[in-house]
């Protein structure tokens, strides 16, 4: 989880653009966009690094889950209205469109999150 959470923070930073393109894509407010570009791949990056600490990993655990919720919402609301938003997940490395797939991926994170945050991980 930490890896993931990390090479997407990563990716964003390295490509601020499809950071904030990638906003834009899944609605968020045009005056929002270049805040949201740039704390969601810093709260990835808190994600990541929390989740290689024991005593913070059910905080980045917690941290994910949240995160990874807000993106399948905001993505089946795009959906809703009938467009297919691009996804810029990983940065530009994988744009494409957040079809099935990357609600299915979503989900699978989000149940390994929940794992972290459970008591007796």
């Amino acid at each position: 989880m930490a890896l993931v959470f990390g090479f997407a923070a990563a990716a964003k930073l390295r490509d601020h653009q499809s950071s904030a393109l990638g906003a834009t894509e899944l609605g968020v407010p045009p005056r929002f966009v270049p805040v949201v570009s740039w704390l969601v791949p810093v709260l990835e990056l808190v994600i990541a690094v929390s989740l290689l600490i024991p005593t913070t990993a059910a905080i980045g655990g917690g941290l994910g889950l949240t995160l990874l919720l807000a993106f399948t919402i905001a993505i089946l609301r795009v959906r809703r209205t009938g467009r297919v938003p691009l996804c810029f997940c990983f940065g530009n490395t994988r744009a494409k469109p957040a079809g099935t797939e990357a609600i299915v991926r979503n989900v699978m994170l989000a149940v390994l999150c929940v794992v972290v945050v459970l008591p007796g991980r």
